[in-house]
């Protein structure tokens, strides 16, 4: 898997931004709260709503994990706990 640091997967990355995005969230806040530049957030958000795992309100301009999203980090808990997803 691609590493975009040298601390966390692309896999690290989607979580931690479906995690930010629960309660919906502007771009740039989400960017704050992952630690990414705007480039690699923009991509990410970007293949996370074409999996339709993260869905955009234009009104509000914000981000929301799906249901979808939801249950990827219910998957991503459950292997992070059991040890077998290892960075």
């Amino acid at each position: 898997m691609k590493r975009f640091h040298s601390h966390r997967t692309k896999t690290e990355y989607i979580a931690e931004i479906l995690i930010a995005a629960l309660e919906g969230e502007q771009k740039t806040r989400i960017m704050y709260r992952v630690y990414t530049s705007y480039k690699q957030l923009k991509q990410i958000l970007e293949e996370l709503q074409q999996v339709e795992l993260l869905m955009y309100n234009p009104y509000s301009k914000t981000y929301h994990t799906s249901n979808k999203g939801k249950r990827f980090l219910e998957l991503y808990r459950e292997l992070s706990k059991s040890g077998i997803y290892d960075k």
